[in-house]
C-alpha cells in the first residue's frame, strides 16, 4: 500500500470513528506505566502484550505510559524490554469487562541479557474512571449459587431492586422488574456484545432470555460520569465467551425437581384457602460450549447451546410451562497486529404455556408466548498508531412474539366481584426489529505534564414496532367487580423511533489527580405509520372502522447532558482514592410516547353501567347502562383519524442530575472496600392531564357522591376480604360537569420532582488465598416533591400508563411520599418498588481435595403496600380512579431475606487436562415464606367487605439442585 493510499485510508477511519457513537463496552482496557528503579519515566520501552488473542505491540511515550485498548475480558502477560535493562514479563495481569486495568512497571539496570517474571497482583481500583456499580467475574457467575438468570444478577448489585424473589429458577422464564437510583423501570438499557438490544417498546426491557454459561462476564453501572452510558437507570453490559489459541469449553446439566422441595405456606395464607404456594414443579438446564483457534494467533471461533425446560408451580395451583433455548457464535478476527474484527450470532427463543397464570389469572386467562430473537453484528477496531484507535460496528436485533390465551378467541373474558379473570385474555401480536451504528475512537496527548486520553464519538439507532391487541370474542368484556362493561377496538399499530447520539469527553492524568470531562448529546424522535383498526363487532355503531393515514410524532428530544468527576490518590501507591462527579442523563424515548397521539395506538374503550338481566354472563345492546368513561377515543367522534390525545409542542425530556462523593482503598491487592454517597433530582417528569381542563376545575365531592362508605373526616373507608378496616382515603375530587373528548394531554409536571439519596458500602476480595467474596449494603431515602396537581386527589397508579394520576407508581398529591420505582403492571401486578435499605453478600471458599462452599444472603426491607379505594366520580376519564388510603409510605410488607449455599466437588481427568464438577445447591435454605406480593384494593366488594390482604405471590420455599460439569 502505498503512503498516500495508507493516509486515506487512515482518513477514512477518522471520519467513521467520529461519526458513529461508541456501543456499550465489550472489552476493557491495560494502562501502563514504565520506570527505573529510582521512579524515573522510560520512554522508548518496548511492551508486547500476549493472552486472549494475538500479540500485540506498544511503545511507552514521553511519560513512560502505554495503553492497549479494546481486550477481551482475561487474564494477559505483559513484557517490557529497554537495551540496556532487564526485561519484566508480568503476567496475570487481569482484564474486566469496562474496566481499565493500571500496571506499574519498574525496570532495573542490567549490564547482561535477563528476564525478571512478576506474579503479583495488579490493582483492583480504577483510577481512571467515576462510576457505580459492579463487574462480576467468571469466577463469581460460576462458583456463587444462583438461579442462573441475569435479573438474579441484577439483584446482587447495589442500588438495583427487583420486584421478585428467584428461588433457584422459582421466577426464571420471566423478566423481573428493576430499578437503579431514583428512576423508574423504563429507563434501563440492555447490551450484549456491545450491541444496545434494549426493548423499546416494554421501555427498558430485554427483548430477551439468555443462556447464562454463554456469559464470559457482566457489568452493572447504575450511574458515572462516563458519556457513553446513554440512561439514568441500570446499564447491564453482558459479554460473551470467545475462542483462543488454547481449545476450551464445557458442558453441563442442572436438574432442580419438586421432590426436594420443602413447604412453606405462611398460616395467613393457609387461612385463605391456599395449598400450593409459587414453587418449581421441575426445571431441567443443560447445554454445552466451546472455542478454540482456528488459524493460532490469527482466527478464533466459539461457539455455544443451552436450553431450559422450566416448570413453576405458581400460587393457587396453575402451571407455569417456559422452554428457553438459545444458540451463540463468535468469530474474532486479527489478520495483522494492528487490526482485529468479530462477528457475533445469537438466536434465544421462548415457548411458554401460562405466563401470568396466578390467583386472579386462572389457568384458561394465562397466555402461551412463542416467538424467537436474533442478533448479528459485526465490527472491526484499528490501531492506527500509539495514539489513535477507532472502532465501528453495526447490529441487527429482531424481536417478535406473541401472548395467545390459552381459553381461544372464541369466547368473551369476564372479571368476577373479586377481581379474577375467567374465560379467556387479551390476544397480543408484536414485530421490534432493530438497526444500530455504533463505534468510537481514542486518540492521546500530552500538554506539558498532562496527560490527555480524548474519546469522541456519534451513533443513531433505529428502532421500528408493529403490534396488534385484541380482546376476544365479542371484543368486549364484563367487569363484575365494578359493575360494568368494556366495549374495545382493537390497536393496530405501526411506529418508528429514531436515536441520534454523539459526545466528546477527556480523561486528564496530572500526577496522583485525574479529571474526567465530556458532554452527551441525544437527539430523539419518531414517526408513525399508517394502519387501520377494524369496528367493535358486537357495537360497530359504536366502536366502528379506524383507517388512521400515519404522521409524524410530535414528541422530539434533544438533550446535552454534561459529566465531570475527579479522582484523587491519597498516596503515590494509589490504594487510597477520594472520588466526586456530576453527571446528567436524559431519559430514553419509549414508542409509547411516540404513538400516544396515534389513535390506533392504544386499545380503545368505552366504560358502560351494566346488569346482567338474563344472567348469562354475556352483553346483550339491551343490558348497557349509561356511559362511565372512554379512553383512547372521543365518544363523539369515535371514527376519527384524529387521536383526542395531545402531545404539548413544548414537552421535554424528563432529566436526572446525579452529584457522587465517596473512597475506595485497597487494603491488599486483592481486597478493596469503597464508600460512595449519591444524591440525584430528576425533573421534567411527564404525566398526563385532561385536555382543556385545569386544576381549579376540580370540586371536592363526598362519599355519598362516589358510591362508598364514608370515613370521619370526609373520605371513603377501605376494607380487607376480612372486614377490617384498613384506613381512610383524603378527599375525592371530580368533575361533575366535565364534557370534553376525554383526550389527554402528555407534558412535564410543573414542579414536580424527586429526589433521591443514597450510601454505598462495597468490599470486593477477588480469588486467590483459596477465597473471594463480595458484599454491599445500600441505604436510600426516595422520595416525591408533588408540584402542581392535576387532580387534587391523592391517589394510586394501579393500572398502567398513560393515566391521570400523574407519574408512574407515585402517590399523585402527596409530598415527600416515598416513590414507588415500577409498579410492574405488565409483569408482576401488586409490587410497589421502593426498600430504604437492602444487603447482598456472597463468599467462596475452596478446601483440599476439590471441594468448594460458596454462600449467598440478600436482604431488603419490605416493599411499600399503598392501599386504595376505586372510586366513581364522573363521567370523564377520571371516572374509576384509586384513591389512596394515607401516605404511601404508612403500609409496608414484611422484610424479605434469603440464604443460598453451594457445595461443589471437582474430579481431574485426564492428567488434569479436564475436571469434572458435581454440586448441589440449597436455595431459600432457611425456608423464608416472606409474602411477596398482595392486594391492595380496598374498594367494597359487598358491605363493609373488600378484596385487600389477599396474597397473590409468596417466596417459594427451600429446594435442592443438583448440576454437574465438564470442563476442559
Amino acid at each position: 500500500m502505498t503512503k498516500r493510499l495508507w493516509w486515506l485510508f487512515a482518513c477514512l477511519w477518522i471520519v467513521i470513528g467520529c461519526s458513529i457513537s461508541s456501543a456499550q463496552s465489550l472489552t476493557g482496557n491495560i494502562y501502563g506505566r514504565v520506570a527505573d528503579d529510582q521512579g524515573g519515566v522510560l520512554p522508548g520501552v518496548s511492551v508486547a502484550l500476549t493472552g486472549i488473542g494475538g500479540e500485540q505491540t506498544a511503545v511507552t511515550d514521553s511519560r513512560g505510559e502505554f495503553h492497549f485498548l479494546n481486550l477481551s475480558p482475561g487474564a494477559y502477560v505483559v513484557t517490557t524490554n529497554l537495551q540496556g535493562f532487564a526485561s519484566v514479563r508480568r503476567e496475570n495481569v487481569i482484564v474486566a469487562l469496562g474496566q481499565n486495568t493500571e500496571v506499574k512497571i519498574p525496570m532495573a539496570l542490567s549490564a547482561v541479557t535477563a528476564t525478571v517474571t512478576v506474579t503479583s497482583e495488579v490493582p483492583l481500583l480504577d483510577t481512571r474512571t467515576e462510576q457505580s456499580g459492579h463487574t462480576f467475574s467468571q469466577d463469581e457467575l460460576t462458583k456463587i449459587p444462583t438461579a442462573r438468570d441475569p435479573w438474579v444478577i441484577l439483584q446482587m448489585s447495589p442500588g438495583v431492586l427487583t420486584d421478585r424473589q428467584n428461588v433457584g429458577g422459582s421466577q426464571s422464564g420471566q423478566q423481573s422488574n428493576y430499578t437503579g437510583k431514583g428512576t423508574d423501570t423504563t429507563q434501563n438499557s440492555w447490551n450484549v456484545d456491545g450491541v444496545t438490544i434494549t426493548d423499546m417498546t416494554a421501555t427498558g426491557g430485554s427483548p430477551t432470555y439468555y443462556d447464562f454459561d454463554a456469559f464470559q462476564e457482566m457489568q452493572v453501572t447504575t450511574g458515572g460520569t462516563d458519556p457513553a452510558i446513554s440512561v439514568p437507570g441500570v446499564t447491564l453490559n453482558m459479554v460473551t465467551k470467545r475462542g483462543s489459541n488454547t481449545a476450551h469449553g464445557s458442558t453441563r446439566v442442572f436438574i432442580t425437581d419438586h421432590r426436594y422441595q420443602a413447604t412453606n405456606i405462611p398460616d395467613e395464607a393457609k387461612a385463605q384457602g391456599i395449598t400450593k404456594t409459587d414453587g418449581i414443579d421441575g426445571i431441567q438446564d443443560f447445554g454445552a460450549e466451546a472455542g478454540g483457534a482456528l488459524i493460532a494467533n490469527h482466527a478464533w471461533l466459539w461457539g455455544g447451546y443451552g436450553r431450559s425446560q422450566i416448570n413453576r408451580q405458581l400460587t393457587g395451583g396453575t402451571i407455569d410451562r417456559t422452554t428457553l433455548e438459545n444458540i451463540s457464535g463468535k468469530l474474532n478476527l486479527q489478520p495483522v497486529e494492528s487490526n482485529t474484527a468479530t462477528l457475533f450470532f445469537f438466536r434465544g427463543d421462548k415457548d411458554k404455556q401460562g405466563r401470568s397464570a396466578g390467583v386472579t389469572r386462572p389457568q384458561e386467562t394465562s397466555w402461551d408466548q412463542s416467538g424467537p430473537t436474533t442478533i448479528w453484528k459485526g465490527d472491526d477496531s484499528q490501531v492506527f498508531s500509539s495514539t489513535f484507535f477507532a472502532n465501528v460496528s453495526y447490529s441487527y436485533a429482531r424481536n417478535g412474539f406473541q401472548l395467545f390465551p390459552e381459553g381461544g378467541l372464541g369466547v368473551d373474558a369476564v372479571t368476577d366481584a373479586n377481581g379474577v379473570w375467567h374465560n379467556s385474555y387479551e390476544l397480543y401480536r408484536t414485530d421490534r426489529p432493530q438497526h444500530q451504528v455504533s463505534g468510537n475512537a481514542s486518540t492521546f496527548f500530552n500538554t506539558g505534564s498532562i496527560g490527555h486520553e480524548l474519546k469522541f464519538g456519534f451513533g443513531y439507532r433505529k428502532a421500528d414496532l408493529s403490534s396488534l391487541s385484541a380482546w376476544p370474542g365479542s371484543g368486549n368484556f364484563i367487569d363484575f367487580e365494578n359493575d360494568r362493561v368494556r366495549l374495545t377496538r382493537n390497536k393496530v399499530l405501526s411506529a418508528t423511533t429514531n436515536y441520534v447520539d454523539g459526545f466528546v469527553g477527556d480523561t486528564l492524568t496530572m500526577a496522583n489527580l485525574t479529571v474526567n470531562a465530556g458532554v452527551r448529546y441525544d437527539y430523539q424522535y419518531g414517526k408513525n405509520a399508517a394502519s387501520v383498526a377494524p369496528a367493535n363487532p358486537l357495537f360497530p355503531e359504536l366502536l366502528g372502522t379506524l383507517s388512521y393515514p400515519g404522521g409524524t410524532s410530535q414528541v422530539t428530544w434533544r438533550n446535552f447532558e454534561p459529566r465531570v468527576g475527579a479522582t484523587y490518590a491519597l498516596s503515590a501507591d494509589k490504594t487510597t482514592l477520594l472520588k466526586a462527579s456530576y453527571s446528567r442523563y436524559a431519559d430514553q424515548l419509549g414508542t409509547g410516547n411516540v404513538s400516544f397521539n396515534n389513535p390506533n395506538g392504544y386499545v380503545a374503550y368505552l366504560n358502560y353501567h351494566f346488569t346482567d338481566l338474563n344472567g348469562d354472563n354475556r352483553i346483550q345492546p339491551n343490558e348497557l347502562g349509561g356511559l362511565i368513561s372512554a379512553n383512547y377515543v372521543d365518544p363523539a367522534h369515535p371514527n376519527s383519524a384524529t387521536s383526542p390525545n395531545v402531545v404539548d409542542p413544548n414537552l421535554k425530556a424528563p432529566t436526572t442530575d446525579e452529584f457522587t462523593i465517596g473512597g475506595d482503598q485497597q487494603i491488599l491487592p486483592e481486597l478493596a472496600v469503597g464508600a460512595t454517597y449519591t444524591h440525584r433530582i430528576r425533573k421534567n417528569v411527564i404525566y398526563y392531564s385532561l385536555v382543556g381542563v385545569s386544576p381549579s376545575d376540580f370540586v371536592q365531592l363526598s362519599p355519598a357522591d362516589v358510591g362508598c362508605t364514608a370515613g370521619t373526616h370526609g373520605g371513603c373507608l377501605g376494607y380487607d376480604f376480612r372486614g377490617h378496616v384498613i384506613g381512610e382515603t383524603g378527599p375525592i375530587y371530580g368533575l361533575p360537569d366535565y364534557a370534553g373528548n376525554s383526550g389527554l394531554l402528555e407534558t412535564n409536571r410543573p414542579g414536580y420532582k424527586t429526589t433521591y439519596d443514597g450510601l454505598e458500602l462495597q468490599l470486593t476480595k477477588r480469588l486467590s488465598n483459596n477465597w473471594m467474596a463480595h458484599g454491599s449494603f445500600t441505604y436510600t431515602d426516595w422520595k416525591q416533591n408533588k408540584g402542581q396537581c392535576f387532580d387534587p386527589t391523592n391517589t394510586v397508579n394501579a393500572s398502567g400508563v398513560p393515566s391521570t394520576v400523574g407519574t408512574t407508581g407515585s402517590n399523585s398529591c402527596a409530598d415527600d411520599a416515598v416513590y414507588f420505582g415500577g409498579n410492574g403492571i405488565a409483569r408482576s401486578s401488586r409490587v410497589f418498588i421502593n426498600s430504604k435499605w437492602q444487603f447482598n453478600v456472597n463468599a467462596m471458599y475452596q478446601f483440599p481435595l476439590g471441594f468448594n462452599l460458596a454462600a449467598n444472603m440478600y436482604g431488603r426491607q419490605g416493599y411499600v403496600l399503598p392501599y386504595f379505594v376505586t372510586v366513581a366520580t364522573d363521567g370523564s376519564p377520571l371516572g374509576l380512579k384509586n384513591a389512596a388510603i394515607g401516605n404511601s409510605d404508612s403500609f409496608r410488607m414484611n422484610n424479605l431475606y434469603q440464604l443460598d449455599l453451594r457445595l461443589e466437588k471437582a474430579v481431574g481427568l485426564f492428567a488434569n487436562q479436564a475436571n469434572v464438577t458435581v454440586s448441589v445447591d440449597m436455595f431459600n435454605a432457611l425456608n423464608g415464606n416472606t409474602v411477596i406480593e398482595q392486594r391492595n384494593n380496598a374498594s367494597e366488594v359487598s358491605t363493609g367487605v373488600g378484596s385487600a390482604n389477599r396474597i397473590a405471590t409468596i417466596q417459594s420455599p427451600r429446594v435442592l439442585r443438583f448440576g454437574a460439569r465438564v470442563t476442559f
